[in-house]
C-alpha cells in the first residue's frame, strides 16, 4: 500500500526517502495534466521510524519535514515522531473533561444529563479508544467523572460526590439508571475491532 485517502486529505506512504521525492514527481504530473493544484507548503512529510532522525532527513527543498516531537493531527488522532507514548490519551483526557465545563449546565434531569454524556462526552472517547490501548487508571477516572456529572451535576474532576444507588443499579439498563459503562464499552469495541479483523482474513483466504 503506498497511498491513503479520506475525502480530500491524500496520504503518500514511502519506505524511503527517494520514494518519497518520486511519487511527489508522480503527483505534480497528474496536476499539470488534470489542471488541479497541489499546495506544497500545506504538504508535510513525517518520519514514521523511531531510529531515524528527522533532522538528518534531507527533504531536497520538495518535503517539508516534520520535526521530532512536533504532532500532526491525522483523522482525528496526533502522530508524530518519537511522541510521548502518553501523548494522545492526555490530550483526550484534558478534552474531555473540558467538555463537561462546556456542556454540563445544558442538561438538568438526569436522562437529559445521561443523554447529553452519551453523544457529546464520550463520543470523543470512542474514536480514539479504538487505536489506543487505555490504562485501567484512566479508564477508571473517566467512569468516576461520568457518574458524578449524571448523578450529581458535578463539572470538575475534583468535586465531591457520594453515590446513592449501588453499582448494579447504576448500570443496569432494564432496572436501574442505565448508566454508560466505559470498560465494558471499550471491551466490546476491542471485541468487534477483533471480529472485523477475523471476517476480513477469512474472506481473503483462498
Amino acid at each position: 500500500m503506498t497511498s491513503i485517502f479520506f475525502a480530500d486529505d491524500s496520504t503518500l506512504l514511502s519506505k524511503d526517502l527517494p520514494a518519497a521525492v518520486e511519487q511527489l514527481g508522480i503527483v505534480e504530473e497528474f496536476c499539470a495534466v488534470s489542471g488541479a493544484r497541489l499546495n506544497q507548503t500545506k504538504c508535510q512529510t513525517l518520519v514514521l521510524n523511531g531510529h531515524l532522525d528527522p533532522a538528518d532527513t534531507d527533504g531536497g527543498g520538495l518535503l517539508n519535514i516534520v520535526p521530532s516531537g512536533q504532532p500532526v493531527k491525522y483523522l482525528g488522532l496526533m502522530f508524530g515522531h518519537r511522541l510521548p507514548s502518553d501523548y494522545q490519551l492526555n490530550l483526550v483526557n484534558e478534552r474531555f473533561l473540558s467538555r463537561f465545563q462546556h456542556w454540563g449546565y445544558r442538561a438538568r434531569t438526569l436522562q437529559g444529563r445521561r443523554l447529553l454524556a452519551n453523544t457529546v462526552m464520550l463520543s470523543l472517547l470512542w474514536h480514539v479508544t479504538a487505536a489506543l490501548p487505555v490504562p485501567p487508571a484512566m479508564v477508571q477516572s473517566w467512569q468516576s467523572m461520568l457518574n458524578r456529572y449524571i448523578l450529581g451535576r458535578k463539572t470538575a474532576p475534583t468535586d465531591r460526590h457520594h453515590p446513592l444507588p449501588s453499582s448494579p443499579q447504576q448500570f443496569d439498563l432494564r432496572l436501574g439508571l442505565g448508566l454508560p459503562h466505559v470498560a465494558s464499552r471499550i471491551r466490546a469495541q476491542r471485541l468487534q475491532l477483533l471480529q472485523r479483523a477475523m471476517t476480513v482474513s477469512t474472506v481473503d483466504r483462498p
